[in-house]
């Protein structure tokens, strides 16, 4: 067998081995949610069915790989299918975060309904 073959495996795994584990700090294993109670948000999308959450879809490279963001609301808004931009503190509901609305209004959908990354 060749060493000179082995050498980039060897070094790859060297580097694994003795780098230091990643730390989180504000999170556990299995989820973020101790990382943002507490933080102001502003956000603008589109009221999903119930009025009690907002959508807008986010882009990295095209349309084709569009992803829903999606913010649960403490509490329902207006008319379901209209757009609204709020403001609030984030909290965590039954495992997922939420926006306690301190501040709502209704605005008109944006002339580019998406967000990029």
């Amino acid at each position: 067998m060749r060493w000179n073959a082995l050498a980039p495996a060897l070094m790859l795994a060297a580097l694994a081995l003795g780098s230091p584990v990643p730390a989180y700090r504000g999170a556990n294993e299995s989820t973020l949610e101790d990382a943002f109670p507490g933080k102001y948000l502003d956000f603008t999308g589109e009221l999903a069915p119930g009025g009690e959450t907002l959508v807008r879809y986010a882009i990295t490279c095209c349309r084709a790989d569009a992803a829903p963001i999606v913010l649960p609301l403490d509490r329902r808004l207006g008319p379901v299918g209209g757009w609204a931009e709020v403001s609030g503190t984030l909290f965590v509901r039954r495992g997922a975060f939420a926006l306690h609305v301190e501040h709502s209004r209704s605005v008109h959908r944006p002339s580019d309904p998406f967000i990029y990354r």
